[in-house]
């Protein structure tokens, strides 16, 4: 990985230029805004006819309705797509976090259930490894921006 840059309304770099990376990849949270600005770069290189391999890795999870905006635009055969799911971070020896400071909004803001399959699998994960669980507490914060 030569660099980290993040994606916004305006391209990045010069894709002809020698030096530019030939392998480009993309992660995204799973909403169509920045699908949409994943396939205007890359609809702007191909257009340009500049032939790169392009990866998106979509967090928590792929939806359909991002392949099919990539359908629509003629560049699905040209990307390779991933997901990457929230897991469970160990904080301390009997602590775990989940670290999704956007649920709150994205649950009640934005009506958007797209993360709870990441909190669904992470506790599936969790009951297999320990077992039933005999007591629950639930903390949250609450982060609105």
């Amino acid at each position: 990985m030569e660099k980290v840059l993040q994606l916004d309304k305006c391209t990045i770099g010069n894709a002809k230029d020698p030096n530019a990376p030939k392998q480009w990849l993309f992660m995204i949270r799973s909403d169509l805004i920045s699908a949409k600005l994943v396939c205007d770069q890359i609809n702007n290189n191909l257009s340009q006819g500049v032939e790169l391999t392009y990866g998106v890795v979509v967090v928590p999870r792929l939806v359909y309705i991002i392949t099919s905006l990539f359908e629509s635009g003629g560049m699905y055969e040209h990307v390779k797509f991933g997901q990457y799911a929230h897991e469970l971070i160990p904080l301390d020896e009997h602590i775990l976090s989940l670290q999704m400071t956007n649920i709150v909004s994205d649950l009640w803001l934005h009506k958007d259930t797209s993360s709870l399959a990441a909190v669904a699998k992470a506790l599936f994960n969790l009951r297999g490894i320990y077992g039933d669980f005999n007591h629950v507490v639930k903390i949250y914060d609450i982060y609105l921006v």
